[in-house]
């Protein structure tokens, strides 16, 4: 009898341990008081953030932004970001009620108004997370006392303090164990960066550096020394050319470089700097006064998968070139500069196959399609906009790309009928071929052709006949755009159109 009700007591203990480790666990008590008194301070004094989090749940791992370890059942990560309102003035921060949650990895406290800290005991208590690896502050009203409050965060990793109130010396002396730090728009309180420059050499562990939108001035002699940087974020500052493009080449581990809006000027280096960053996958010089023609040298950056040189004054050649070897070139932006023809439109076939290519020209280039767009099958986004191509409309463009969702043609000087690829493409979304020379009919299937549009626009071109009835058929159809051609049927924007309005164009949302 013993033996028997020990044996038939043992399936039910293990089955009781089992639901004591693999069911989640509700909450820690006292991380879900402090969650309480946390939601009351960002809701003072008369707040309804957080509705979910309710005094008499216990299960506060459920509550909305918040995670939960599945294994200990303790809070690892709080995104208690954009919760304070605006009409709730500023929010001043007790340190000390983030003490209880003791394995909490990721903070996120941007946007909620913090202009500052709350006294404990006459004294700034600072963080003391020893597990915290992520925090952001970023978009508040902070001033430099943020500095140390972070520096005793041995275990921060990121750091995010960008669009605050920092004013004076910035000196970062730690958390040294930084990978990540983001300081965009810090300096438009009369703040220096020529300390924080100098201190940036103390954390070597570092790999992403975000300083956007700041007053450099062409200061970058304190990157010297960042020979790990994977990533750099210079945007929106002003910046000497040749200062720049030297420093940075000694960066060598670079994959990521943005230097969009910084006022860079001349032409690209042709032989050090730039092109010796080597591991590069992402470089963005958009918006600039950058000028000449692309160097040769771009051909070693192998490893370039984006490429973004728009708006510019850049002479980028139709057949793309200079960019033949770069076999994992995926994105390449080139609107807003000029786009010409080369007199050789080689055969070549180029290594990439890309996905997005954008290009417009400031002035008018002139061509047929560039002998390279034959070779792709990749694309996904096509824009090509003032230039004058010539020719009939490319349909074997889009039916050598199957994914292609968004094609833009305007004002290229194309003519012709409309021409249908041979098989339905259910994947566009976009097109718009307006201001081109094309003539005659519409065609009757295009709403079977392409099904999922989204956007059409074809104006400014010389259509006539009826307007097709498929163009009922678009379930997905918003903007429909047939102004400025010689179309016959309906009452139509600069068309000579008459009679009762289809049914299916109530469906769409703008109609031109």
């Amino acid at each position: 009898m013993g033996l028997s009700l020990h044996i038939s007591i043992v399936p039910v203990i293990l089955m009781v341990f089992s639901l004591q480790v693999w069911l989640p666990l509700g909450c820690v008590e006292e991380e879900r008081a402090a969650l309480l008194q946390l939601k009351d301070s960002l809701n003072y004094p008369n707040g309804t953030s957080l509705p979910s989090w309710r005094k008499g749940d216990a299960r506060c791992c459920d509550w909305e932004r918040v995670r939960c370890s599945s294994s200990t059942g303790r809070v690892t990560l709080l995104y208690l970001y954009s919760i304070r309102k605006g009409e709730l003035g500023d929010w001043y921060l007790n340190a000390s009620l983030f003490l209880p949650f003791e394995e909490l990895t990721t903070l996120f406290l941007w946007a909620n108004q913090i202009a500052g800290w709350v006294e404990n005991k006459g004294v700034y208590q600072p963080f003391k997370m020893s597990k915290l690896e992520s925090l952001d502050l970023s978009y508040n009203r902070l001033n430099n006392s943020i500095l140390s409050y972070v520096d005793g965060l041995s275990s921060l990793k990121t750091l995010d303090i960008s669009y605050n109130r920092l004013e004076g010396l910035i000196d970062l002396k730690g958390p040294t164990n930084l990978s990540a730090l983001y300081l965009s728009n810090i300096t438009a309180y009369g703040s220096s960066f020529q300390t924080l420059l100098q201190s940036l050499g103390a954390l070597p562990n570092l790999t992403t550096l975000g300083l956007g939108y700041n007053d450099l001035r062409g200061r970058v002699l304190g990157f010297v020394n960042l020979k790990n940087l994977e990533l750099l974020d210079l945007s929106y500052n002003t910046l000497n050319s040749s200062n720049i493009f030297q420093t940075i080449g000694t960066m060598t581990s670079l994959k990521t470089l943005t230097l969009q809006g910084c006022s860079l000027n001349g032409q690209l280096p042709t032989s050090q700097g730039l092109c010796d960053l080597n591991h590069l996958q992402e470089l963005s010089m958009y918006e600039n006064d950058l000028s000449g023609f692309l160097p040769p040298c771009l051909a070693n950056l192998t490893f370039l998968q984006q490429l973004d040189l728009s708006s510019n004054h850049l002479k980028i050649p139709m057949s793309l070139s200079p960019l033949y070897n770069l076999s994992k070139l995926k994105d390449f932006y080139g609107f807003g500069n000029e786009i010409y023809a080369e007199e050789d439109d080689h055969n070549l076939s180029p290594k990439f196959q890309l996905e997005v290519l954008s290009l417009s020209s400031r002035g008018q280039g002139a061509g047929a399609f560039p002998k390279f767009l034959y070779h792709q099958f990749n694309l996904q986004f096509l824009g090509l906009s003032n230039i004058q191509i010539k020719g009939e409309f490319p349909s074997w463009l889009i039916e050598n790309n199957t994914y292609l969702k968004g094609l833009y043609l305007e004002n290229c000087s194309l003519s012709g009928p409309f021409l249908l690829p041979r098989s339905s493409h259910v994947n566009m979304s976009v097109l718009s071929i307006s201001m081109n020379d094309f003539q005659g009919h519409i065609p009757a299937e295009i709403g079977a052709y392409f099904p999922g549009l989204e956007f059409l626009m074809m104006s400014d071109n010389g259509f006539d006949g009826s307007i097709p009835s498929s163009l009922g058929s678009m379930s997905s159809l918003q903007l429909l755009d047939l102004s400025n051609n010689v179309l016959t049927g309906i009452t139509h924007s600069n068309n000579s159109l008459q009679g009762q309005i289809p049914g299916w164009i109530g469906n769409i949302f703008c109609v031109t």
